[in-house]
């Protein structure tokens, strides 16, 4: 099969998750025999070969106020252009930023919902933006739609009020991680409470400071450790947030900053705990790799948290609003050593049945 894939994140370039996916995805679907292109835009255009993929670059207007029409219409004429020519029979698009708000009936386009990020911002701030109204024709000309999570699918439906001709649920693949490959870090606390993602509010940054008062005041020996950008909260850096909620205690809290993704699965494998309560996932791969680790995790008990965790069985499911409860499941953990293991090992047993990258490819054909 010829499929192509858009994605302006593909590695080696600077990459989030999409990024990541899309490398897994395209790389695993190559090594089966299928002929795999990936298009991204840039300063200049340009074709290449990166392990058997070809990576297209398509020339990335700047031009003030119309550029995001007409890199879209670039898009669009370039992969009418191959599929007439029959180098692509299916191509697949995320719905983030709506790069595709156009009927296209030279070849069939799938949509995978990762998250809008109209959606995103609406959560954040309140407020939707253009790319609301691109992200919602994009999803109503193309109505073939992969849902990374029930949760996403669903609430794709409810937030722009459209129905898919056909959907299903492909939960994304947890990456291969070699752990004798992550690095030793040598300053880290003995015992330790993980973070790991962009530090906001929204990703449940402050939540966890507030639990951890009462967590720091019953084990002197633990610590807290945030991994990840620190963002800004009400015009300053969050970390004077959580410093403030936390006053008397700086010298049990760290904040990396930004770290390669390595060095972030390195304070993952090495933590007692990992909490992952944000409100704004579409499927959570920070606690999948986790989980994947042996590291027993805290979720949130909304969103797609209870698609990736069974509350007791593997991981422990949480209200993100609720201090009082986020308490009582890092305490359970510290308390009980052989609890915390026994949920790490489901948590592992999980991952290697549920969210395989074999399941994944799979089913995408």
């Amino acid at each position: 099969m010829k499929i192509g894939f858009f994605c302006n994140e593909y590695p080696p370039r600077p990459h989030g998750g999409i990024g990541t996916f899309v490398h897994m995805l395209a790389q695993a679907l190559q090594r089966e025999g299928h002929e795999i292109t990936v298009v991204q835009w840039g300063k200049q255009a340009s074709t290449e070969w990166l392990d058997g993929v070809r990576v297209v670059t398509l020339p990335e207007s700047t031009t003030p106020h119309i550029a995001w029409w007409l890199n879209r219409v670039r898009l669009w004429r370039w992969l009418r252009a191959e599929a007439l020519a029959g180098r692509i029979e299916v191509f697949e698009i995320p719905e983030y930023q709506g790069c595709m708000p156009f009927p296209l009936r030279a070849c069939k386009v799938v949509v995978r919902l990762h998250h809008a990020e109209s959606h995103i911002r609406s959560i954040v701030d309140g407020v939707r933006g253009k790319i609301y109204w691109l992200e919602k024709a994009t999803l109503l000309w193309h109505r073939h739609w992969i849902g990374v999570s029930r949760y996403i699918l669903d609430e794709t439906r409810r937030f722009f009020a459209q129905e898919p001709r056909r959907s299903v649920v492909i939960y994304n693949p947890a990456p291969l991680i070699d752990e004798s490959k992550l690095p030793v870090l040598k300053s880290r606390p003995e015992k330790y409470v993980v973070y790991v993602g962009s530090v906001r509010e929204s990703k449940g940054a402050l939540r966890l400071a507030e639990a951890m008062r009462k967590v720091f005041a019953a084990h002197p020996d633990v610590s807290l450790v945030y991994v990840g950008p620190v963002m800004e909260y009400r015009g300053l850096p969050i970390s004077a947030a959580i410093h403030g909620i936390l006053a008397g205690y700086a010298e049990r809290v760290t904040l990396t900053g930004h770290v390669p993704h390595e060095v972030a699965l390195a304070w993952m494998r090495d933590a007692s705990v990992l909490v992952f309560v944000s409100q704004i996932e579409s499927f959570g791969l920070v606690a999948i790799e986790a989980m994947s680790l042996g590291v027993p995790v805290i979720c949130s008990a909304f969103g797609p948290g209870p698609e990736l965790v069974d509350d007791g069985v593997n991981g422990i499911l949480v209200d993100p609003a609720s201090t009082a409860q986020l308490e009582q499941a890092i305490l359970k953990l510290l308390n009980n050593p052989l609890c915390a293991v026994s949920l790490g090992e489901a948590g592992r047993r999980k991952v290697m049945n549920d969210f395989t990258l074999k399941a994944c490819t799979t089913k995408t054909l």
